[in-house]
């Protein structure tokens, strides 16, 4: 049986070529990279509503996999077991309640938008 053979002439390739470098490609935009603003914005958020109690807005701060290291309780694992913890701890606890108020130039982003509080 004989191969089937395909034979380009020189223009007939270059062509071919051509439209496929410009053909649109399955592309999708890159996802947004981290910015200072966003991480800024995220901080305030998540602290807003600590400060509050407000576990629904809390919860809308945070990953669904958050890991959260106490160093006396050690690791919390998940949005609800974090959630949970702090319901439980600072805002269950009779008397005792945690404010996070941002010294101005105490928040610094690092290499991926990673943000540190120093």
């Amino acid at each position: 049986m004989d191969e089937p053979s395909c034979q380009w002439e020189g223009s007939s390739m270059l062509h071919l070529i051509a439209i496929l470098a410009t053909s649109p490609v399955n592309t999708y935009p890159p996802a947004p990279a981290p910015t200072e603003e966003r991480g800024r914005a995220a901080d305030n958020a998540f602290w807003a509503a600590l400060n509050t109690c407000d576990r629904k807005h809390m919860e809308a701060t945070l990953a669904p996999d958050v890991e959260f290291y106490h160093d006396k309780t050690g690791a919390t694992i998940s949005r609800d077991a974090v959630a949970t913890s702090f319901m439980n701890g600072p805002c269950g606890t009779t008397g005792f309640h945690v404010r996070r108020e941002l010294v101005a130039g105490s928040l610094s982003y690092g290499p991926g938008g990673a943000s540190v509080d120093v």
